[in-house]
């Protein structure tokens, strides 16, 4: 820096970058005006080349090790870079097409079977073809009650009816596709909020009744159960879980998203995974009173056992199919 200072800072990031690049376990964090280096480092180094690893930033990004973009773990890199291929011209198409499109028709119904008809053009004169009923149009009077010189005496309307537009492929995307939706908005939500506001409630009130015990005899029933049913322990990975076991599911909804099929056991892990993380969510919501009963926190440490089981099951299903997702 003394020599050459105008020199020094272009070095510097020379240095920077070497490091970077000779080093498996550095990344820069791609966060928007974040500067820091991430290193991570595991106990199998083949883990950091092969596994989509989520990393988390103290900036609060979360994002994966190996490509760079949000995190999206049980998916490999290959899975997510096609499912933002799809996704992408997905919506593409959707705008391209919402004005050519039939997704609705007017109809009305048949006097006699109420079978539903559309008129395109021509006259009033309808038959329909379920009971070979002819009648007006307009004011669906059968023909033979309907005088040809007489004017309708009534006016029908027509009602809008929406068209089955699913086929089993779109059906299986849509489904997916609103999972994938419903469990990103939720892990950004107020509900995972409010599971981190009381957890900060719980642990100052905690600190608080620690605090005065340790200088006044004090006793209160509720913050002693809190104390010995390790409360705050089991909520606090309550919390944890339940942000993660919505980033599973975004993930795997992606690699069902992108395969032409989906195995079953993966697509009742994804169910059971939603049922677990909206039985745990209600048991945290709680009051505090009812959560101490031993009942509950029991329901709540076993339902946490079993949804980390299906986090599990889902990351090694979908590790096992890494090869169908190489581009």
């Amino acid at each position: 820096m003394a020599l050459v200072p105008s020199w020094y800072d272009e070095l510097l990031s020379r240095k920077i970058s070497k490091a970077l690049e000779a080093s498996p376990e550095l990344r820069w964090c791609p966060s928007d005006s974040c500067n820091r280096i991430i290193k991570a480092t595991t106990a199998d180094p083949v883990v950091m080349t092969m596994d989509p690893v989520s990393v988390s930033c103290v900036c609060g990004g979360l994002w994966c090790f190996q490509c760079g973009r949000r995190a999206h773990w049980p998916a490999p890199c290959a899975a997510d870079e096609k499912f933002q291929e799809v996704t992408k011209q997905y919506f593409i198409e959707m705008e391209r097409n919402k004005e050519e499109l039939i997704s609705s028709v007017m109809i009305r119904n048949c006097p006699n079977c109420h079978y539903p008809i559309e008129k395109h053009l021509g006259c009033n004169f309808m038959y329909c073809i379920m009971c070979q009923t002819s009648f007006c149009w307009e004011c669906l009077t059968p023909m033979r009650d309907h005088g040809h010189n007489d004017g309708c005496l009534r006016r029908e309307q027509s009602k809008e009816i929406m068209l089955d537009m699913e086929t089993p492929r779109t059906s299986h995307f849509a489904r997916y596709f609103s999972v994938y939706c419903n469990s990103r908005k939720a892990r950004s939500g107020i509900s995972l909020s409010r599971q981190r506001k009381r957890l900060r409630l719980v642990n100052r009130s905690l600190a608080s009744y620690k605090s005065i015990c340790s200088s006044h005899v004090y006793f209160d029933q509720t913050m002693e159960m809190m104390l010995q049913s390790s409360c705050h322990d089991i909520l606090r990975s309550a919390a944890e879980f339940t942000y993660y076991a919505l980033l599973t599911l975004e993930g795997a909804s992606k690699v069902a998203m992108v395969s032409k099929s989906t195995s079953r056991v993966l697509h009742q892990l994804m169910d059971r995974l939603q049922f677990i993380a909206e039985k745990i969510e209600g048991l945290t919501e709680a009051n505090i009173e009812q959560l101490l009963r031993q009942n509950d926190l029991s329901k709540l440490s076993d339902f946490l056992l079993c949804g980390k089981h299906c986090v599990l099951k889902i990351g090694q299903i979908i590790a096992r199919r890494q090869g169908n997702f190489k581009p």
